[in-house]
């Protein structure tokens, strides 16, 4: 049997931002950041359909930069509609759902080079398509904005 030591804790005057909760990964002093951080490149798209009662949107990322790191922070922003929930995230962590939009935790590690992508479902409140944005099948422009992209 292994002994079990307890761990330790030190109290600092060191002010951290941006941690990544859930990993147990805390970023450097100074975490990189878009735009100051040029490397990176995300975006969305609609996937497969809009259906009668939710819309999927693809979230894509590319890392162009030179940093690997142990998940991202986003949000994002819906023009147009009024957001009602997020039934479905790719099992990654939503928060701060409002009506114009929500904030997402996607953990898992990334390498300088990797394309990462996960899919999200959405319903909004306003639409005359029962929640969709947009009639089944219809393919439109996004209209989710990425407002910030923490990688950490």
């Amino acid at each position: 049997m292994i002994n079990y030591e307890s761990p330790t804790f030190e109290k600092t005057d060191i002010i951290l931002e941006k941690i990544c909760a859930g990993s147990g990964f805390v970023p450097p002093e100074n975490p990189p950041d878009t735009p100051s951080n040029p490397g990176w490149e995300y975006g969305c798209e609609y996937r497969n359909h809009n259906s009668g009662s939710h819309s999927e949107v693809a979230i894509i990322c590319k890392n162009n930069g030179s940093q690997s790191g142990e998940g991202i922070r986003m949000h994002l922003t819906l023009s147009g509609y009024k957001l009602q929930s997020v039934p479905d995230s790719s099992g990654y962590s939503v928060s701060e759902v409002t009506e114009n939009g929500f904030s997402i935790f996607r953990n898992g590690h990334f390498n300088p080079g990797e394309r990462i992508e996960f899919n999200i479902q959405v319903v909004v409140s306003d639409s005359p398509y029962h929640g969709s944005i947009g009639k089944t099948g219809e393919y439109l422009p996004c209209h989710f904005k990425i407002d910030s992209f923490v990688p950490c």
